[in-house]
């Protein structure tokens, strides 16, 4: 009994130690409020208040002019307590003034104000220079731009007293006299009435949710003031969503494989993109969601804005003083790289501005990264294009450009394989490379390939992963984990049945646009031409030259190039290229050792560039002769030499 008796004393002991011990470091972490901390990133933080969640203690900070974040408290601290900290007095006054400039003044910031004349005014952002507010004021009359100006906040307040904000409401919805944040679920509701179909999948549900729901607040916040700090309701709900997200998460990779967390994680994404939304839609009030709505109306005007300027600074010229804001670094970088040589050229061949300049980029780009070392030499000669599939849903074989790629081939990965074309008694042959032995699909007249039926291959199998685990803590308090997985592989033989294969035509292509007019500019949206294509480039020894694309060829005589049109004709003794040049078309023989050998002459009507101002561009038209004879390959690596069949 007494053994039992102390045993319990001291169990009491080391509890109320271990509090008191959590309580002293919580006390001892000495942080300051309203005072600044001037870090060795260079950046001034000032810390104005924590408060305590049902798990953690958060704090809420402000770095430079930025606006307020927030992160536990001993995160905080541990950030704080490498940086040198200032007197008290200073930041002080400083928060009063802000608080004061903010509270006596009603400016809406990237909200368009209808003024007398016509006139446009429209605030993006207000700073402090030389101890005084000055606002940056865009400036419109019915539609056009007139120009940017800085004025002393108190002028701009003045200036804006005689006009009407035109998207107003969605500020006074966000701010009317209720807090949305009331209308927003709480983390116990969420739990309870988000179901999946089974316990993981109710818990990647939630998880998706509780990421959504901070993105939904932050859009609130930004739509009503950039820089501003967020309202105490929406502090709170901020922490609560990311604790509850945070400890979900957590709960999950605890109990199962890296495998299971990466797929998880891919859920948890998936969930969040399509459907956070519309489950969260189903939790909100009314007043949340005009809150919502208004912000999503406020953003997406504010981006039409910043569009339209971008556009009509574009079609302006610039003054002489150089660009006035962003539209004008835009056309300006515009002109420095379409001034180069490769994007002098792309805008000779007809490419848009936007387009060259990016390729100029790309370009440049490569040209500073150099050659791959392990890259294969160039192809040149007659390539096929197009996907073939077996009519059982067998394997299938995607051709292009120098490889034919090996699907649905037992339990081997999808791998390329060269490929090489010959000419056997008339009918045309693709011979792939593998072992033993190689594989040889025979043209028919339909267009299908025959194959020899079942046959072994060699190739690879997935026998594991190699998974590296991270994780990082952001500054809103949310926790990500991310797993890489690296698949190891095993050369394996299996058998599959390549018989007859036919064409499948290509679907239309769209590629998403990242918003980037430099990156954007390059996408085409158009599919490859399939059937038999030409490839690399060839040239005469003297003026004239070729580049084969897979929808045209580019043409060089001289200081001329055009592109044009061709086609490649499969006869029963070997290919013909027909190069449709507006300057006279002529026709080209693949010969045995994968030269072009043509006869005559053609002319190329082109343009050179004799003048750049940003996106704009002056030509003058340029012509030039060249006869035609026999052309070569610029490397050795070709498609017309097939290796024998074993």
């Amino acid at each position: 009994m007494l053994r039992a008796l102390t045993i319990y004393v001291r169990a009491c002991v080391i509890t109320v130690l271990l509090v008191v011990s959590a309580s002293l470091a919580a006390a001892q972490d000495s942080l300051q409020f309203n005072v600044p901390y001037l870090c060795s990133d260079g950046s001034t933080y000032v810390v104005h208040r924590c408060e305590k969640g049902p798990k953690f203690e958060f704090c809420y900070y402000q770095r430079d002019q930025n606006s307020e974040r927030y992160n536990k408290r001993a995160d905080v601290w541990n950030q704080m307590r490498q940086c040198k900290l200032k007197s008290a007095a200073p930041v002080a006054a400083s928060v009063s003034q802000a608080s004061s400039s903010q509270a006596s003044s009603d400016l809406e910031m990237n909200t368009p104000y209808e003024c007398p004349g016509g006139i446009t005014l429209t605030v993006s952002q207000c700073q402090k220079q030389n101890a005084q507010d000055y606002c940056l004021i865009r400036v419109e009359q019915n539609g056009k731009l007139l120009g940017q100006v800085a004025k002393p906040r108190p002028e701009t307040a003045t200036h804006l007293k005689a006009c009407k904000p035109t998207v107003s409401g969605a500020r006074k919805t966000q701010q009317g006299s209720g807090d949305y944040t009331k209308d927003l679920p709480s983390v116990q509701r969420v739990e309870s009435e988000i179901k999946g179909t089974d316990p993981n999948d109710s818990l990647a549900r939630q998880v998706a949710v509780f990421q959504y729901l901070q993105i939904y607040i932050q859009r609130i916040k930004e739509a009503r003031d950039y820089r501003g700090a967020f309202t105490p309701g929406e502090r709170k709900l901020m922490g609560d969503y990311a604790e509850a997200q945070y400890d979900l998460t957590q709960s999950y990779t605890k109990a199962h494989a890296p495998t299971e967390v990466t797929d998880f994680n891919r859920t948890v994404a998936r969930y969040s993109i399509n459907n956070a939304l519309s489950w969260i839609k189903q939790l909100e009030g009314a007043q949340a969601a005009d809150a919502y709505k208004a912000s999503e109306a406020s953003l997406a005007a504010s981006y039409q804005r910043n569009q339209q300027r971008i556009q009509q600074g574009l079609s302006q010229p610039q003054s002489s003083n150089g660009p006035s804001d962003a539209a004008g670094m835009i056309g300006e970088a515009f002109e420095v790289f379409n001034d180069s040589p490769e994007g002098r050229r792309c805008l000779e061949l007809g490419g848009a501005s936007a387009q060259c300049a990016s390729s100029s980029l790309m370009q440049g780009i490569g040209n500073w990264m150099g050659a791959d070392s392990n890259a294969p030499p160039p192809l040149n000669g007659v390539v096929l294009i197009g996907n073939y599939h077996s009519r059982s849903d067998l394997p299938g074989l995607n051709f292009d450009a120098g490889a034919a790629t090996l699907e649905d081939c037992g339990k081997l990965v999808a791998d390329p394989h060269d490929y090489s074309i010959r000419k056997s008694r008339g009918a045309t042959q693709l011979v792939l490379a593998n072992e033993p032995d190689d594989i040889v699909l025979t043209l028919r007249p339909d267009g299908s390939l025959a194959g020899p039926g079942s046959i072994p291959v060699k190739g690879r199998i997935i026998i594991g992963t190699h998974n590296e685990y991270s994780c990082r803590t952001n500054n809103y308090g949310t926790r990500g984990c991310n797993t890489t997985s690296t698949p190891i592989y095993q050369a394996k033989m299996d058998r599959c049945t390549i018989s007859q294969l036919a064409f499948v035509p290509p679907k239309p292509v769209t590629t998403p646009k990242t918003g980037i007019r430099l990156l954007d500019a390059t996408d085409k949206n158009t599919s490859l031409v399939t059937g038999f294509r030409m490839t690399g480039q060839y040239a005469d020894g003297s003026r004239l030259g070729l580049e084969f694309d897979n929808d045209a060829v580019t043409l060089d005589c001289g200081k001329a190039h055009v592109r044009a049109p061709y086609t490649v004709e499969n006869t029963a003794n070997g290919f013909l290229v027909h190069v449709q040049n507006s300057g006279g078309a002529f026709l080209l023989i693949v010969a045995p050792d994968n030269t072009l050998r043509g006869s005559g002459s053609t002319t190329v009507n082109g343009r050179l560039v004799t003048g750049i101002n940003g996106a704009s561009v002056s030509f003058a038209p340029h012509s030039e002769s060249c006869s035609i004879a026999t052309l070569s390959p610029k490397g050795t690596r070709n498609t017309m030499v097939a290796a024998p069949v074993r």
